[in-house]
């Protein structure tokens, strides 16, 4: 999908109401319950959150005393999170930037502890992906909170069949609306691998035909003296 594409997804309408849509759901819940538990793990004071959406995660944020730097390429979800900010005693805790995860500069702000990337790869192939988590990295951020639909490590080749056909159903019924991508979960941890992180939580979102959500949190793996 190209950014555009992505752009249009997230613009409008479905910007003013994306909160509205989702916050009764149950999988919005589980996100919420996960991202908390994330992140008194990790007791990060800075973060960079892309895409940061409509700011969904403000309130955890604000009750953990962070310094938030938000980066989207929707100006219109940005305007629905400037909205929160203003019932904030601190807004100036949250500084929001409108650009694409793709162009993110690692000079262009402080370096963060933290970096959070929710639901942005359940939309983008494989190749952007990797692209994409490239791009967090190099902010020298020692944790990652990363939310992804996957195929788990441990399914079967039965099992694998399934969930490929069962997404390929899912994304002919979604018509010209744009396709959902579930991607492979060891081929997700050998890529983090190689940008040098490693896994130390995971909490399971949802597991529904076609794909299973996660949220993982990936740190920075330190290197002994004698490496």
């Amino acid at each position: 999908m190209t950014s555009d594409e992505l752009l249009r997804n997230y613009s409008g309408n479905r910007a003013k109401t994306y909160d509205k849509r989702r916050k009764s759901t149950r999988r919005w819940r589980a996100e919420v319950a996960a991202m908390s538990n994330l992140l008194d793990i990790v007791d990060a004071k800075t973060v960079l959150d892309c895409p940061f959406g409509t700011g969904r995660w403000i309130d955890e944020y604000v009750q953990r005393d962070m310094q938030v730097y938000g980066v989207d390429l929707s100006g219109e979800m940005l305007d629905e999170a400037r909205e929160k900010l203003t019932l904030l005693d601190r807004p100036d805790r949250i500084s929001l930037e409108k650009q694409s995860i793709f162009d993110l500069d690692p000079t262009a702000r402080p370096t963060p502890d933290l970096v959070v990337c929710i639901r942005f790869l359940n939309w983008i192939d494989w190749n952007q992906s990797c692209e994409a988590l490239r791009k967090l990295d190099e902010q020298g951020a020692k944790s990652c909170i990363l939310g992804a639909s996957v195929v788990p490590v441990d399914a079967g080749r039965i099992r694998r069949k399934l969930y490929e056909f069962q997404l390929a159903r899912i994304n002919r019924k979604r018509g010209d609306r744009p396709p959902q991508y579930v991607h492979d979960e060891a081929e997700l941890y050998e890529f983090t691998t190689s940008l040098g992180w490693s896994l130390r939580a995971k909490k399971q979102i949802m597991r529904r035909h076609g794909r299973v959500n996660y949220f993982y949190l990936f740190e920075k793996q330190t290197r002994s003296a004698g490496d």
